[in-house]
């Protein structure tokens, strides 16, 4: 017994500790001619046997169905558990990480105030905040009028102010120009009680022939007060949209890429074998990984002060400062600033076949049932605004000597908002507001804008940014390698690319020469190419960090127990990800059930989580923002920008935001006891 102990012990020592290299490395390694296979160096008894090894496909098949159904069943029982009836939408009663009354966003800004051109101003400083709380909705429903024009939306809402009161429920219906994405939404009867004090932002999540089937509306109501001003703020989704999610749950499917099928397995790595055979479940799945999505999510975006400055238009100096001071913070977290990107990449020679370019979708309904090819290439010409913020940006010398370090942003405060004293507010005519996109701080004035078009698994890309050129003329010094760049996946976003070079750099930086891996991104035209999204270019594959080069890109969660592969930097990656919420707008990261869990317990190690209940500190946040969907990213994690906060930078003004079911920080059953 003890020899097979020491001959384990071995084997896993001799695994981890193989082709590891302290060196750090300033250019990236040539590929070897003859790499051989591919391999953890463990042994197989460290993995997992799974218990659907033994059935036929078609057996395998039926128990994942018998699964599926089985949650479906659940989460119709727990619908009146977790959401409020609201009559054609749900509200979702408990959001992970906020709270009953809790303020979600402020802005303090100065006052003057006068009462006679002789006297003195005073000025005093006042808060703007927005808490989730206090608004209850009844009977809400919505309609496009006949020449699908106008979206309506008709309920009534009680204003709890008091606990313990009897208030009457006040009528409402709001109306705005209809769009198939985000509509601005005002009360127009200046009888109503509510007029100029409630105000909403509709989002449409699905449609078909060319009508917004379902909504998710962010209703803001405005509340002065001596301190400030408070906006309350709730959400609701469509019933349908809840109802299409049980019935068809998001999965990250692949169908089989042709470019990996005349390669052997054995030089693959886990991440293109998966491609190559284009399955989501392997029979290598454990129950739990098969069963991943247990409870009903909470669908629910965190609404922020944008939507009140569109909303709300005579705050928006003061929010707009805010704005600019934490894109300032990002800015300022970057190492390296893309040069000029002009489309000069050199692709590099391959003997295998790539195929017809990818069919570009149709953007009709994002509810797709296949996909078809577009009759011509969209035509769209791109032409900056007059009102980008002009800045000079240094631009990056390879010779560190000479490289000066780059310029911070100087952000310019807004003029005080003098409010007279003696004249009393007075009720205007509600003027159509539009929801406008105001460009931001941009670090680079050269960047193209503008680039995704519709939503990330239903739209296209124009006017791509080539992370394989950013590679090129950038040189030696980037710590980015292209997982075979011949597919010719690698385009993207300037956003996902420029995100992709400083994560590099912080690899560089804080790893003993690991070098950053990343595969497919998307079409240079965008559309679909295999994935069910990575249609944008808002969405990237990348590796994990791993202790050894080689388990890049290779199965981490294939082992006993809760957690990872040794050969897993668990702690380097939890900082990683901290660190890359802070550099770019990122929506989400999806990542493995195995990987999260890992996650949570680095994360209680580094002190950044209080404990596996806390759902309300930093760390809490960014492990909510880590999603499980399935049990395909075991192997890499998949980025996602965040379209909503790029098109209130200006920066994106055609992507259409995607509902994501968040189930909070998912750390309780995690001890690191």
């Amino acid at each position: 017994m003890k020899l097979a102990l020491i001959f384990i012990l071995t084997a896993v020592l001799f695994g981890c500790g193989k082709g590891f290299s302290t060196k750090k490395q300033d250019s990236v390694p040539a590929p070897d001619k003859n790499p051989g296979p591919i391999s953890s160096g463990l042994p197989d008894s460290f993995y997992d046997e799974s218990p659907y090894a033994k059935l036929s496909d078609q057996q395998f098949e039926e128990k994942i169905k018998e699964v599926r159904e089985k949650q479906k069943e659940k989460w119709l029982q727990d619908i009146p558990e977790k959401y409020d009836d609201v009559g054609e939408f749900y509200r979702v009663k408990s959001i992970p990480g906020i709270s009953e009354n809790q303020v979600i966003d402020s802005v303090s800004y100065p006052v003057v105030t006068t009462s006679s051109p002789k006297v003195t101003a005073t000025s005093t400083q006042k808060t703007l905040n927005l808490i989730r709380g206090k608004l209850k909705f009844e009977n809400i429903k919505h309609k496009l009028s006949s020449d699908k024009t106008i979206v309506e939306i008709e309920g009534q809402m009680v204003f709890k102010d008091k606990e313990n009161s009897q208030l009457k429920p006040m009528p409402f219906v709001l109306k705005g120009a209809y769009k198939e994405s985000e509509m601005a939404l005002t009360v127009e009867d200046i009888k109503s009680p509510l007029f100029h004090l409630l105000k909403a932002k509709a989002t449409c999540t699905e449609t078909s022939a060319d009508a917004c089937m379902s909504l998710t509306i962010d209703f803001y109501y405005e509340v002065k007060s001596k301190e400030g001003t408070n906006f309350y703020t709730d959400q609701l989704i469509s019933k349908s949209s809840l109802a299409s999610e049980i019935q068809n749950p998001y999965e990250e499917f692949t169908t089989p890429d042709i470019f990996y099928q005349k390669t052997p397995d054995e030089d693959l790595t886990d991440y293109e074998k998966k491609l190559k055979k284009g399955k989501l479940y392997q029979k290598t799945l454990t129950l739990e990984e098969v069963e991943t999505v247990k409870d009903l999510p909470s669908y629910y975006v965190v609404p922020t002060m944008d939507d009140v400055a569109i909303l709300f238009p005579e705050y928006k100096p003061v929010i707009q400062s805010k704005k600019e001071a934490e894109i300032a913070k990002k800015v300022n977290k970057k190492k390296v600033t893309l040069p000029e990107l002009k489309g000069e990449e050199v692709i590099p020679d391959t003997e295998v076949k790539i195929g017809p370019p990818p069919p570009l979708d149709d953007g009709k309904s994002h509810k797709v049932k296949g996909d078809t090819v577009a009759k011509e290439e969209p035509k769209a010409t791109v032409t900056p605004s007059k009102d980008v913020a002009k800045t000079t940006e240094p631009v990056v010398v390879t010779d560190k000597k000479n490289q000066t370090p780059p310029k911070v942003p100087v952000i310019v405060k807004p003029e005080p908002v003098v409010v007279p004293k003696a004249e009393p507010p007075k009720k205007q005519a509600p003027e159509k507001i539009l929801v406008k996109e105001d460009r931001g701080v941009i670090e680079n004035k050269n960047r193209p804008i503008n680039q995704a078009i519709k939503w990330t698994h239903n739209g296209y890309l124009v006017n791509a940014t080539s992370l394989l050129e950013a590679i090129q003329k950038i040189g030696p010094s980037i710590n980015v390698s292209l997982l075979n760049p011949g597919k010719l996946r690698h385009y993207g976003t300037y956003d996902i690319v420029d995100l992709i070079v400083n994560v590099g750099e912080w690899v560089k930086e804080n790893t003993d020469g690991f070098i950053l891996k990343v595969s497919d991104i998307s079409a240079k035209k965008g559309g679909y190419i295999g994935h069910s999204s990575h249609r944008t270019g808002m969405d990237a594959d990348i590796s994990y960090i791993t202790k050894t080069q080689k388990m890049a890109f290779m199965d981490l969660d294939r082992v006993r127990g809760q957690f990872t592969h040794p050969d897993f930097d668990g702690a380097k990656q939890w900082k990683l990800f901290k660190e890359a919420f802070d550099m770019a707008p990122i929506e989400v990261i999806y990542v493995n059930r195995k990987i999260k869990n890992e996650m949570c317990r680095q994360a209680l190690l580094a002190g950044d989580l209080k404990s596996n209940t806390d759902s309300k500190s930093e760390a809490a946040q960014v492990l909510t923002r880590l999603i499980v969907i399935d049990s395909n990213h075991g192997d890499h994690w998949h980025v996602r920008m965040d379209c909503l906060t790029l098109k209130r930078m200006g920066l994106q003004k055609q992507c259409y935001p995607w509902n994501q079911p968040f189930r909070g920080p998912e750390c309780q059953n995690i001890s690191i006891k």
